[in-house]
């Protein structure tokens, strides 16, 4: 009963005409649909044929139409009319006559074309063909008429013509040819105003008038309308009220009421709303008036409230109208409202209603797995925004269970968003996962009141295309002994194209009480491999009782499924005897010392512990002598005390002891060890006791090892000041030489009351009979009053390089069968030296052209006299160092110390390590290592330039030390050097106790930016070592593309072997990043192990006796502040391998591929001769102030460093502009010539906002530009240089199709290597345009 519009949609070979119309009700128009094919073969079509709403353009209905058509082959084109010898008669169209018969029974063929269908298919001598076609008698109708009506228009044309002819000219003296009156105007009378009111007829004017109505009102604010809706009542409270209110008005009054507006226009609204407009009455009449409004009966509008109210004199009132849709559509309704209940108006309600619609900010999630999440649900989190003018309820559908979504449902208020956190529960071959294990799922947003086509978030969830596999199919521990910690290791290995994570849950499988026996520990219990990488996990076990155990340990892989581990293994009880049957003393007397032999056989095939308690025994001790064990057999001393640091194995006793140690004895398998049992008693007492031996893991020690111990303590008749002389380590004297031997005294006191006689016997000991003893003693002999003591004199004169060890025997009364009490004697022999203060002396770091200087300590060991001679290394040209003595050459007893400055200055970079040479009179040689490094980069003279950042002062020079003009500055014809000034000062060496600076996490985010080998967290050097030595192994290949040499195949069981593999494979890493230019001389492999290692490494080189007391108590003294040195070497070692294999790729030759080149001067020489910048340093500085220059000529400046002129924003908006023009848009809001830290930091956040829109994966934050790091901001600028000109187009996509249809066209992506590859598409411009996945990820091939 409606009229209705229509519009057809064609299709590209198929023509609907008309293309639109509007039909009456009832009324019909034919369609004709005409066939011009493009391509040959047949076609199959629909055409959509839509009703729509005529105003909003919103489709109603949607009707197809499906069409076939066939082309068989290409017409001949029609030879076109014209050239000079066309006549008009060739330009007319011709007449086609058509059977009427035939064309009675053909419907709806007007406008059809002839057989062929195209303009191509016509003949050749037709030119155009009518759009209709008509029979003869129609023809020549038409011709009548057509002659007819150009006959009518030609008469009146002549009688229009002759009306307004002038007349002829008449020879009229009279009037001269001129008309009477001519030109001149009737003169008016005026009227008087008519203003009396008209007179009406009584038909018009009683109360059933209609055309006379209230003023139109303009609608008032809101909030004021909602104010007046509540202040009068809904019904007459006095008589005067009711009669007033019943009364009809005279039509006069209707000019003295305004109700508006007539047309209450809601505007667009949502489906579901209730949305409230508001109808003002004014009433200006001198009495009440009643408006009632009819709403109740309108379904959309019964919400209504305030249908009726009482609206006094000279006052003004609201209605409010509610309007609730419950579906789309275009509404308008006419409502009614009654004055006094008597008459009757009408106004319209009009609004546009639309369905409920809710904004997603993304249209898909792609979880990727990582380490962090592996094993457990993430989770990621996108807006859902309402943009109604009412709060919308809305649910969520998923078809795969392996997502979750919370909320599930909910309601979001108008203009207002909630965040919607998507779950993803990675388990590897799930129902929804698919061959290469990557969950794909759908979330389905229904929306109450909205539209039919419902949004979709794609869900994605990708595990790394990882297959990591064990290289042993189990671990098996062997026979092990209880109660000792053992140790087996277990490589996981990466075969995949990504990076794979694992994780070992094998508390699960133990239980606790098979934990309790077992003490089982994994290290690492979780983490990642690179894509063909290992890790090697440490499994550590100490069974507490003897059993066998085999068990299963589970391994959650990304990637692949679940891998289990057997591990197997039997604990068992060693076998070991004591050979001797009791340790009996006997009586010792107060000052002497007894030692009896305790050995111990280990007879069984595992390793043994035993402990042995003397902390309730003080004056009873163990001790091993060196030569009792070997470093083949044990890697560190078999015997060691837990509660005294001294270790016991040596053989000089301590101090008085008030409380005994607690000893930890290891015996290998099979295998027999001599220990010493010491008495030492210090008061008089007897000792009978049960040795507290106890065998690790038992809990009663077995009895064939139980042992008697029985000593006495007697007061002595000769009480001795010193038990022990130790003459310390002495010189040994020269031959043929002269020497005074070296004395100690100690005395003898009578405790007697009868007089004695001492005799001292000749030491015995590892002491030779040589012409000269080395121990000697005076007196020999004496007699000692009672109460008297005897001062006796020992002198040490040592022969040899070594240890020296005596016991002296003392006999009284003549009896020399049994001594009396032993005094047991050491001394150490050393030939003369010179030590130094360190072991290598490390001169720090300084740009080219600069002096690095150190000054060390020559300290005199031995030398009465000595002046020094010294060799430079040979190559003195190549390595220009020079050495300074300030205080001379002369060192000797005056003169212990001697100060020695070691100075380097070179142009070159160069970085080195050699030897000086210190010979004394005899030509004994003293080496000291010296390593410097000179070289012009931000990355190795960091710690320089730190140290001088207030100071620095920078210069622009040509070719030939000249000042540059500003027309070269723009043209970035100039070099950067770094100013020579005395007030330069050196960093503080890192192994003498300088502070050290950790790495900032920009080099971890910059690794993980680049490389695919894992994230790296904030303590990059913490992480790499933890991986011993793989971590480091992997990015260099990474980087490189190159195989590093030593790595480990095979690791050993041993600890002191595997500290020593490590050791090895780190010094060939170091070897081959300094063959790539590294400049790392002063890294040593020892401060890249990890602190046990490094500790087990000492040791060993302590305890083989290849370096000397000094340089071991130094390495020793290192361990103190090896966290601080070792990190200091891994940072120097990371950003080493950054220079050589990531910054070495800004070259100038991919500076001459990009854009900005022309802007450039490329010529080598102004790229080359910084003193303080390298080649890349100084194409990156240019690359950046050449976009500076282009983007904000007027307030551009020349960027000559990596932190203070970074500082501004300037140069990174620059640079941001210069590849992504459309945020050019951010310039309204940059400061372009900053004023105070508060304009610069505005810079800051906007340059940070700007990254962010990228949606870079490496981000800065607003501090690191406001306080800049140049190292740091060196690895940004080359993360842009290479990350940036990707955004330049390659290539351009043209798009030529109709409006409203939809065209795809596909980019071909490959990936010839063999790795994984990921990229990040993203569409920017024009809506019109949309991709299909934001995130590609591409396998090899």
């Amino acid at each position: 009963l409606l009229p209705l519009t229509f519009r057809v949609r064609n299709t590209p070979n198929f023509k609907g005409h008309p293309t639109k119309g509007l039909l009456q009700p009832g009324e019909s128009t034919p369609l004709k649909v005409s066939f011009a094919p493009r391509t040959l073969g047949n076609h199959r079509e629909r055409i959509a044929v839509e009703s729509v709403n005529p105003t909003s353009g919103v489709v109603l209905a949607t009707h197809h139409l499906t069409l076939v058509g066939r082309a068989n082959g290409i017409a001949a084109k029609p030879s076109l009319v014209g050239g000079p010898g066309a006549l008009p008669e060739d330009f007319s169209k011709g007449d086609r006559f058509v059977d009427q018969d035939a064309e009675r029974n053909v419907v709806g063929t007007t406008g059809v074309p002839q057989a062929g269908g195209t303009k191509a298919g016509r003949s050749a001598g037709s030119t155009t063909q009518r759009t209709t076609d008509l029979s003869a008698l129609d023809v020549t109708v038409k011709r009548e008429k057509y002659q007819y009506y150009k006959h009518f228009l030609k008469q009146e044309r002549q009688r229009r013509t002759a009306r307004h002819k002038p007349a002829t000219k008449v020879d009229d003296p009279l009037s001269m040819g001129m008309r009477q009156a001519s030109g001149l105007k009737e003169p008016l009378i005026p009227l008087p105003v008519a203003d009396e009111p008209l007179w009406l007829d009584e038909r018009y004017t009683g109360t059933n008038a209609t055309y006379v109505r209230p003023k139109n009102r303009k609608p008032l604010p809101e909030e004021q309308a909602r104010a007046l809706s509540m202040l009068y009542k809904d019904k007459p409270e006095r008589q005067t009220q009711l009669k007033e209110c019943s009364r009809a008005l005279p039509l006069s009054d209707f000019g003295k009421l305004a109700v508006g507006p007539r047309r209450l226009d809601f505007g667009t609204i949502t489906a579901m709303s209730r949305e409230e407009r508001y109808l003002v009455v004014t009433n200006d009449l001198n009495a009440h008036v009643q408006v009632t409004l009819l709403t109740q009966d309108i379904p959309n509008l019964s919400e209504s409230q305030r249908q009726n109210q009482i609206i006094p004199p000279r006052t003004t009132t609201a209605f409010p109208i509610t309007l609730h849709c419950t579906a789309a559509q275009s509404f308008k309704q006419q409502v009614s409202y009654l004055i006094n209940n008597v008459h009757l108006f009408e106004f319209d309600v009009v609004a546009e209603v639309v369905p409920v619609s809710l904004n997603v900010s993304k249209d898909n999630l792609l979880f990727e797995m990582n380490q962090e999440h592996f094993g457990e649900k993430m989770e990621e989190v996108f807006t859902l925004s309402n943009p109604n003018n009412h709060f919308a309820e809305f649910s969520w559908e998923c078809n795969n269970k392996n997502f979750s979504v919370s909320p599930m449902e909910g309601s979001i208020e108008k203009n207002s968003s909630a965040k919607i956190a998507v779950l993803w529960h990675p388990v590897m071959q799930s129902p929804k996962s698919n061959s290469q294990g990557i969950h794909q799922g759908e979330l389905v947003l229904s929306v109450v009141g909205g539209p039919s086509h419902r949004k979709k978030v794609i869900l994605e969830g990708r595990f790394p295309d990882s297959r990591i596999i064990i290289k042993d199919r189990s671990v098996d521990f062997g026979m092990v002994p209880i109660g000792v910690p053992q140790l087996r290791h277990l490589l996981l290995k990466n075969q995949g194209t990504s990076e794979g994570f694992f994780k070992i849950d094998w508390q699960s499988k133990l239980g606790d009480s098979l934990n309790n026996d077992l003490k089982m520990q994994v290290i690492p219990e979780r983490g990642h491999i690179p894509a063909g990488g290992g890790v090697d996990v440490e499994i550590w076990t100490s069974p507490q009782k003897p059993m066998k155990f085999e068990i299963g340990i589970p391994i959650v892989t990304s990637g692949s499924r679940p891998l289990t581990i057997p591990v197997t293994g039997e604990s068992m009880i060693p076998e070991l005897v004591i050979d001797q049957d009791e340790f009996d003393f006997k009586s010792i007397y107060i000052g002497g010392a007894g030692r009896l032999p305790l050995t111990i056989r280990n007879q069984s095939i595992i390793s043994a512990q035993i402990l042995v308690d003397l902390t309730p025994f003080p004056e009873f001790s163990l001790e091993i002598d060196r030569e009792n064990w070997s470093t083949d057999d044990y890697d560190e001393c078999p015997l060691v005390a837990e509660e005294r640091e001294n270790a016991a194995a040596s053989p000089t006793p301590g101090a008085d002891r008030t409380r005994g140690s607690k000893y930890k004895l290891t015996v290998k398998e099979n295998h027999a060890l001599d220990f010493n049992f010491c008495f030492r008693p210090k008061n008089v007492s007897e000792h009978a006791f049960e040795l507290p031996l106890e065998v690790v893991g038992m809990v009663n020690s077995p009895e064939h090892m139980k042992r008697v111990v029985v000593a006495e303590g007697l007061k002595p008749r000769l009480v001795l000041s010193e038990d022990v002389v130790d003459f310390g380590t002495r010189i040994v004297i020269r031959n043929n030489a002269i020497k005074i031997p070296y004395s100690m005294e100690f005395k003898l006191k009578n405790n007697d009351k009868n007089d004695v006689i001492c005799k001292l016997g000749t030491p015995v000991g590892n002491i030779s009979a040589t012409s000269s003893p080395v121990f000697q003693f005076t007196p020999m002999e004496s007699e000692i009053k009672s109460g008297d003591e005897l001062l006796v004199r020992a002198t040490f004169l040592p022969r040899e390089d070594k240890q020296y060890r005596a016991i002296l025997p003392i006999y009284l009364d003549g009896n020399e069968d049994k001594s009396y009490v032993d005094v047991e004697v050491f001394g150490e022999g050393k030939f003369p030296s010179l030590v130094f203060d360190r072991h290598e002396v490390v001169l720090p770091p300084v740009p080219l052209g600069f002096k690095t200087k150190a000054t060390f300590n020559i300290l005199n060991d031995g030398y009465d006299n000595l002046e020094l001679r010294y060799h430079l290394p040979t190559d003195t040209d190549r390595l220009p160092v020079e050495i300074d003595f300030p205080e001379g050459k002369m060192i000797g007893i005056a003169k212990g110390s001697l100060p020695v400055e070691i100075s380097l200055s070179c142009d070159q970079p160069m970085s080195f390590t050699g030897n000086i040479e210190f010979l004394d009179e005899d030509g004994q040689r003293y080496t000291i290592a010296v390593t410097g490094t000179v070289d012009n980069s931000v990355i190795t003279a960091y710690d320089f330039l730190k140290a001088n950042e207030q100071v620095r002062e920078l210069a622009l020079t040509d070719n030939k030390g000249r000042v540059v003009e500003a027309s070269a500055v723009e043209k970035c014809k100039y070099n950067v050097n770094l100013v020579h000034s005395e007030g330069y000062g050196l960093p503080s060496e890192i192994l003498m106790g300088g502070e050290v600076t950790k790495p900032s996490a920009h080099i971890s985010k910059f690794l993980g930016s680049i490389t695919l080998k894992g994230v790296f967290g904030q303590d990059i050097c913490g992480d790499l070592i933890s991986t011993k030595g793989r971590g480091i192994i992997d990015l260099i290949e990474t980087l490189s593309g190159k195989q590093v040499p030593g790595k480990i195949t095979k690791l050993s069981s041993n600890r002191k072997e595997q500290a020593q593999q490590y050791l090895n494979q780190y010094e060939k890493v170091l070897t081959m990043l300094r063959s790539y230019g590294a400049c790392l001389n002063f890294v040593k492999p020892e401060f890249l192990l990890d602190h046990e290692d490094f500790k087990r490494i000492v040791a060993s080189r302590e305890v083989s006796g290849k370096l000397s007391k000094n340089v071991i108590r130094e390495w020793k003294a290192l361990e103190e502040r090896f966290a601080a040195v070792s990190s200091y070497c891994w940072t120097s070692l990371i950003f080493q391998v950054v220079k050589v294999f990531v910054v070495s790729r800004v070259s100038l030759k991919s500076l001459k591929g990009l854009p900005i080149s022309q802007h450039i001067e490329m010529g080598k020489s102004y790229f080359s001769r910084s003193n303080m910048h390298s080649v890349p340093e100084v194409v990156l500085l240019k690359w950046m102030t050449a976009h500076l220059f282009q983007a904000l000529p007027g307030s551009a400046t020349c960027i000559t460093n990596f932190d203070q002129d970074l500082r501004n924003g300037l140069a990174f908006y620059s640079l941001l502009v210069g590849y992504w023009p459309s945020l050019n848009s951010y310039s309204k809001f940059l400061k372009k010539n900053p004023r105070g830290d508060n304009q610069i930091r505005e810079n800051a956040d906007l340059v940070v906002r700007m990254l962010r829109s990228l949606q870079l994966p490496y981000v800065l934050a607003p501090e690191d530009i406001l306080d800049p790091d140049p190292r740091d901001m060196l690895l940004y600028c080359v993360y842009l240089y290479q990350t940036l000109p990707q955004f330049i187009p390659v290539s351009t996509l043209e798009f030529s199709t109709l409006l409203g249809e939809e065209k795809v066209k596909s980019i071909e992506l490959k990936n010839p290597s063999k790795k994984t590859i990921a990229y990040m598409a993203r569409l920017e411009g024009d809506s019109s345009f949309q991709i299909q996945h934001s995130n590609i990820r591409l396998e090899p091939g």
